[in-house]
């Protein structure tokens, strides 16, 4: 069932030392399910995508910039999940190269057959970077089911510490196949 099928999907992590006017290129990659919940075993999945730079040439990149992801869902009713992730990419800053653990935790509530509203704390943590350190978001959104293989979701939020964005948003497209 795709309606709550965990809102966070991969796409507008924000940079290390990047501003809140910066865009992030977009990434294209894959889910696929792993099991089932069952008791207190989630519902899991991993996903793996690479970006698409939008930068000069789409078909050159610089370097190879790959995520790595498990993504977790625990139902709790009908209407209340709870989801998160936890994920490992790869950039390329400035001839550096570093890594970045990603970390959330999400509440999701179905609101409509169609439609779920959900709340996510966000952690990044960089290792090797000009910049080393974390960063916390808080953020809430939106997700739309168009059709029962197409859904939609919106995500804004703040930065809860220093290194953090003042602000962030995002758009996403899942195609389920």
């Amino acid at each position: 069932d795709p309606r709550l099928t965990f809102s966070k999907m991969v796409g507008e992590e924000n940079l290390p030392g990047g501003s809140a006017s910066e865009a992030l290129d977009p990434n294209v990659g894959f889910m696929l399910d792993v099991c089932e919940q069952s008791g207190w075993l989630p519902q899991t999945a991993v996903a793996a995508a690479v970006p698409i730079t939008l930068h000069g040439n789409p078909f050159a990149m610089i370097s190879l910039q790959p995520l790595a992801e498990v993504l977790y869902r625990w139902e709790l009713s009908e209407r209340l999940a709870v989801t998160g992730t936890t994920g490992l990419i790869q950039f390329r800053e400035d001839r550096d190269s570093f890594l970045q653990l990603e970390q959330t935790a999400s509440i999701a509530y179905l609101l409509t057959d169609r439609l779920d509203g959900f709340v996510e704390w966000e952690m990044l943590i960089d290792w090797g970077s000009p910049g080393d350190g974390s960063q916390h978001m808080l953020a809430g959104g939106l997700a739309f089911l168009w059709t029962d293989s197409f859904q939609v979701s919106w995500k804004a939020g703040v930065g809860v510490s220093p290194r953090a964005p003042d602000f962030l948003t995002g758009i996403r497209f899942a195609l389920r196949f």
